[in-house]
């Protein structure tokens, strides 16, 4: 295998841990409390992965990985992260559109919204991935976000960990929303602070590879297809085939991260049903 890129959050140049799970498509590293993960180049970005050529993954759970100036080691393979390109997200759209919330620009969102949305249950209906009770799950927390906060960590609390897959449909569904929130209404906005914090109390209650996204959630970072439909949806250019890549993510992991995305346009006020605010 090569590197061929990797995140900004990986570390560097030296370090060490342990593998913690191996599949088809990934390999996870535990270093220091964060889940570094190795994966095809074919797959997209993550803050913390490395993307490599001529994948195979031999190594098992358990065993130790090392990071030596900058060449990183795990079973049998050696990976050279000494001169990769480091993917790292582009700003976020600038101005905020909770601070500017124009007519047109919340028509044009709003219009945006609702393509991604019949896009999103096209890709449900045709693979037969929906989740029953996460519409309910995800409505509460709508609720409690923009009428009762004092309420978020218990929706929060319902969310963490539903759902099938390794990374839970409703972990996902949070990750979506969040990153509306953090890249559109800012972190500075009161409805990424008080999920983020709820997030942050609950994550444990998922599996480790759902919690580490959440908590990367919790700080404002998040993977490449979601960063990408979330800026679309602003500027407009590329929606569809943004969508498009961000449904793609694994089973059914982008759909449950899609559904967060149009939950979080919900909470700024983006909707057809909501005055923008």
């Amino acid at each position: 295998m090569v590197a061929v890129s990797q995140g900004y959050l990986v570390p560097g140049p030296g370090f060490a841990g342990t593998v913690h799970s191996v599949f088809a498509t990934a390999c996870n590293l535990v270093v220091d409390g964060l889940l570094l993960t190795v994966h095809d180049a074919a797959a997209p970005h993550t803050p913390t992965s490395v993307r490599v050529t001529g994948w195979r993954p031999e190594a098992r759970a358990g065993e130790p990985v090392r990071c030596s100036a900058g060449i990183l080691s795990f079973g049998p393979h050696v990976l050279d992260l000494r001169a990769v390109p480091v993917w790292t997200p582009p700003p976020p759209p600038t101005p905020p559109l909770s601070l500017s919330p124009t007519p047109v620009r919340a028509r044009s969102v709003i219009t945006g919204a609702e393509q991604v949305a019949e896009l999103r249950e096209r890709h449900v209906l045709a693979r037969g991935i929906g989740v029953p009770g996460l519409d309910v799950r995800a409505e509460r927390l709508l609720e409690a976000l923009t009428d009762r906060p004092y309420e978020v960590p218990g929706a929060v609390a319902r969310l963490v960990g539903f759902g099938p897959g390794l990374t839970p449909s409703g972990d996902d569904l949070l990750v979506g929303t969040l990153a509306v929130l953090s890249r559109i209404g800012r972190p500075a906005a009161r409805a990424f602070h008080t999920l983020a914090d709820g997030v942050r109390v609950h994550a444990h209650r998922t599996t480790d590879v759902g919690a580490h996204y959440l908590r990367l959630a919790a700080e404002g970072h998040f993977s490449e297809p979601i960063i990408g439909l979330v800026d679309a949806l602003v500027s407009g250019a590329g929606l569809p085939a943004r969508t498009k890549a961000a449904l793609r993510v694994g089973a059914s992991s982008g759909a449950d991260g899609v559904a967060g995305v149009l939950l979080g346009l919900r909470v700024l006020g983006f909707s057809p049903d909501r005055k923008a605010a």
